[in-house]
């Protein structure tokens, strides 16, 4: 009896500290994206998570993709993803989106693969050591670019769970069918004309709708947004686009209740799924182009876990972008280019180039997660110190606090942001923020506007680069203008968006 409720009591202080250590990270305003290691590496830590996984693993084995169902509703498709995580787990994601006079059928080859990709969020929760794709046949490279997408696109979610990737016998992906995967067929590939462009409201995809309007008046474009918020619908039409294309994901609340017992919670590679979806939209309204919003700073690592490069933008970077190229040419021959119109600036640069000619959205856009579901800034958080450091140099301080509400580079959590954006502390937070470069140029150029302005820096913010400069990697200010206006030539853009857009940069000069 006293045993029994021992082993009660045991299994709900487990429960209860794994759900601290796979969830707190992602609800907390004060934690989130200033993650290191040694938060969750004490060995009393660690021992919870490895029982938690080995017990989850042995209780889930696999989780299955059988497909999905696609119904018409009106003017709406509704498709219903078909994922089992055994041994009784039946999770049921939805996406809505507008119909079209295309054919349901084919939209297949798009809407397996949005599947796939919605798997990984339903896997992750207890990490099953298989994966199984139900009536269908994957050839070697298509489980290997899979594989692939899992490692590199869940790498924060393994580095926060202390997970090792890799091990070997973490994941395998298994094919039980004989049908191939849905391809386009390329003989009945039409030609397409004109551009889908995505929008968040934040910065980066704001700028690239004033730039494409000005950069060609004339292309014929449409905007999708996925899961629409205010700031996303206004800066479409401060921008002067018509009525955008919308688009609802729903998360089976099932994941979310496990969540809350102590299953594995962490980040996915979202821009994955808005690939694939930016693709079957774009083939829908017969659209040339799917235009992302993911710059230079993208690419670079958050930390290294076991071998693998943690990137909690994977899915923004060009590694990925350049795969999903090809991948999406293999198997939707004849359909839209994806590219990113800003991969060859660092975010330092989007903000400059924001504040000039997105100047009319300062005071719109929301950039940060936190307080996403409010509409508002959180003030305290990496992407609030990030946004509002890199604004810093282009507008005055008090414009800047009629942004964000408020003085945010004297706040103590924002300063501490500031210290892990720079490489002062740890590492690069785990967030959608720039490289820790351009971090250091733009206090260095923020200093300067201060000075511009006859006003003194917060002291906090010259404590931070007197650090530096005793460690000799605080930049000079003719280093930090140098960095408004450098260029990489590693992009996807097409040679005249390449063009105007390198001019355009010599406004920062």
């Amino acid at each position: 009896m006293v045993q029994r409720a021992i082993a009660s009591v045991w299994r709900a202080t487990l429960a209860t500290s794994a759900l601290f250590v796979t969830t707190r990270f992602y609800y907390s305003h004060l934690d989130r994206g200033s993650l290191s290691q040694d938060r969750y590496d004490h060995s009393w830590m660690a021992s919870i998570v490895t029982s938690t996984l080995t017990t989850l693993r042995s209780k889930h084995p696999t989780l299955t993709y059988r497909g999905y169902t696609l119904v018409r509703n009106g003017d709406t498709f509704q498709a219903t993803f078909l994922i089992d995580l055994a041994p009784a787990i039946h999770f049921r994601p939805t996406l809505s989106f507008p119909a079209t006079d295309k054919e349901m059928d084919s939209l297949a080859p798009f809407l397996f693969h949005l599947g796939m990709v919605e798997a990984l969020s339903y896997w992750k929760a207890a990490c099953p050591p298989r994966l199984i794709i139900d009536g269908y046949h994957l050839s070697e490279e298509e489980r290997a670019w899979w594989h692939d997408l899992y490692m590199h696109g869940l790498g924060e979610f393994y580095f926060v769970n202390a997970i090792d990737p890799s091990q070997q016998e973490l994941l395998t992906i298994e094919s039980h069918g004989e049908r191939p995967i849905p391809r386009i067929d390329k003989t009945t590939a039409s030609t397409k004309n004109g551009e889908l462009v995505l929008a968040a409201g934040g910065k980066d995809s704001s700028l690239t709708l004033e730039m494409l309007k000005a950069f060609a008046p004339d292309v014929c474009r449409k905007t999708l947004i996925l899961n629409p918020s205010r700031s996303a619908s206004e800066s479409i039409a401060i921008a002067g686009y018509g009525e955008p294309l919308v688009v609802r994901r729903t998360i089976d609340r099932q994941l979310i209740d496990l969540n809350a017992q102590g299953y594995l919670n962490g980040h996915t590679p979202f821009s994955a799924y808005l690939a694939f979806l930016g693709m079957m939209i774009a083939e829908m309204h017969d659209l040339g182009s799917v235009i992302v919003s993911n710059e230079r700073s993208a690419s670079e690592e958050n930390t290294v876990f076991h071998g693998l490069p943690i990137n909690h933008q994977y899915s923004k970077g060009l590694r990925f972008e350049r795969r999903f190229r090809t991948y999406a040419a293999e198997h939707f021959p004849g359909c839209a280019s994806y590219y990113s119109i800003i991969r060859p600036l660092y975010d330092l640069q989007v903000s400059g180039l924001f504040a000039r000619i997105g100047a009319n959205h300062l005071h719109s856009f929301r950039s940060c997660n936190v307080g996403q579901r409010e509409d508002r800034w959180c003030g305290r958080c990496p992407k609030c110190a990030f946004v509002s450091l890199t604004i810093a140099p282009f507008v005055s301080p008090s414009h800047r606090t009629s942004i964000f509400g408020r003085e945010l580079l004297d706040v103590p959590e924002i300063l501490v942001a500031i210290e892990e954006l720079t490489g002062v502390r740890n590492h690069k937070p785990l967030e959608c923020v720039g490289t820790v470069g351009e971090s250091r140029d733009a206090l260095v150029l923020t200093f300067a506007r201060y000075k511009q302005e006859g006003l003194a820096p917060p002291a906090e913010l010259e404590t931070i680069a007197t650090t530096l400069q005793h460690r000799g990697t605080l930049p000079t200010l003719a280093q930090a203008h140098a960095t408004l206006t450098a260029w990489s030539d590693d992009h996807e853009l097409p040679g005249e968006y390449a063009r105007r857009l390198r001019l355009l940069l010599t406004e920062l000069a």
